[in-house]
């Protein structure tokens, strides 16, 4: 294993929701998006059990391996290092991001959802490469745009990383598909 997390191209991030997938299968959607150029898909389905969360990603790890894109699990540590996922993304009340750092190791990929400009620091000073950076206010970026435009830069641009190697070019918050 690497002490380096992998490269992820941020410019399509694929965020799962199996309710909206029109009765595909979840494995057939995110091999598309793969073949279509999606950088890395984030694994979140915060209904399903550890076990259920953990069956599903090994499918699509199955259906993503012939692609090379990675997978990240939302908030599972332990699903994420069962799986031996390439890193999780941790809401912002779940692990103290030092400590998830700490378990998940230097090889694997972790990102944090912040609110606020300190919470952003914080978690890029204790070992998160990428940050979903959300508004506070609870709007859509484009509605709450004079905070964005104010916050951004501290953020390390949203979804693009805080540490060098990681696509920046395209900040914004991920939505499901």
């Amino acid at each position: 294993m690497s002490s380096e997390p992998a490269r992820i191209n941020f410019r399509l991030y694929v965020v799962t929701d199996r309710h909206q997938t029109a009765g595909r299968a979840l494995e057939e959607i995110v091999a598309a998006a793969a073949q279509g150029g999606a950088g890395a898909i984030q694994l979140r389905e915060k209904d399903l059990s550890a076990r259920d969360l953990y069956a599903l990603g090994a499918r699509l790890q199955a259906a993503l391996s012939s692609y090379g894109v990675p997978l990240l699990i939302n908030d599972r540590l332990d699903v994420a290092l069962a799986l031996d996922a390439a890193g999780v993304h941790l809401a912002g009340h779940s692990l103290p991001t030092a400590m998830a750092r700490r378990v998940l190791g230097a090889g694997k990929l972790l990102g944090v959802s912040t609110h606020s400009v300190e919470e952003a620091c914080c978690a890029a000073k204790d070992g998160a490469e990428t940050l979903n950076h959300s508004c506070p206010c609870g709007k859509r970026p484009s509605h709450c745009d004079w905070w964005h435009r104010s916050h951004q830069s501290a953020a390390g641009r949203a979804r693009g990383g805080v540490r060098g190697g990681h696509d920046s070019r395209r900040p914004g918050r991920a939505r499901p598909v």
